[in-house]
Formats: C-alpha cells, structure tokens, sequence
C-alpha cells in the first residue's frame, strides 16, 4: 500500500520533475556555452596583449643602445616608458590567465552540480531510486 502511495506520488510530481529536468538540460547548455564564449573572450585578450607586447618590442628593438648612442635623457626616459610598458602587458597577460582559470572554475563547479542535480532527477524518473528503496525494505 505504501509502495502505490509512493508512485502515485511520483506520477503527480512527473511533469514537475520532467520541467526541472528541461531547465537543467537548458541551463547545463547556457554554462558550456557561456564557457566557450569566456575561452573565446580569453584568446582575443591574450592574442590583443601579445600584439601589443610585439609592437613594444620592436619599437625598443629600434632604439640604438645607450653605449652607442651616448647618454640621451630623451632616450633614456622613452626606453624606460618602454620597458614598463612591456611589464604592464605581461602582467596584464598573466592576470587575464588567472582571470580565465577562475571564471572556467566558477563555471565547471556550477555545471558540475547542475549534472548531479540532473542524474538524481532522472534516476528518480527512471525509477532507480525506487528499486534501490525496494531492495533496502526487503532486507
């Protein structure tokens, strides 16, 4: 009598847990979209930053060193911009890197536990709690 009670429960509950199981379909597509996109947003950062820590390079590669040249204040102040400006880049390089390891983090942890949210939803559709529920009143 309990186990009918159980299933009609569950028949009543079918299509709020079928709804559930739609959103969390839904919502696990958005997050690996959303990751793809963070991955995207993370290539065009770092390939920008790159171009830019060239185009300081070669602009440095372009000034005569200091022993060749003599000393030259003007020189001497552009090479030291320059350099600190390659600094920023690559410190902004490494801190998108972080920036990125951090958000997928955020991202795969929640995906994570929508999935086990969804799997304990199906099973419950599927009825493999309902046998595992059976083999332990047996017992």
């Amino acid at each position: 009598m309990v186990n009918n009670q159980n299933n009609r429960l569950k028949k009543s509950d079918l299509g709020a847990i079928t709804r559930r199981l739609k959103l969390l379909a839904e919502a696990i597509k958005e997050i690996d979209e959303a990751i793809l996109a963070r991955k995207e947003l993370s290539t065009k950062f770092r390939n920008q930053i790159e171009k830019e820590i060239q185009e300081v390079q070669n602009y440095l590669g372009t000034l005569q060193p200091p022993w060749r040249a003599g000393y030259l204040p003007q020189y001497e102040f552009l090479r030291v911009s320059l350099h600190k400006s390659l600094a920023s880049r690559k410190q902004n390089k490494r801190s998108e890197e972080l920036k990125l390891w951090e958000d997928l983090t955020k991202l795969l942890k929640e995906r994570r536990e929508l999935i086990f949210e969804y799997e304990e939803l199906l099973s419950i559709v599927n009825g493999t709690n309902n046998n595992s529920g059976n083999n332990n009143t047996a017992r």
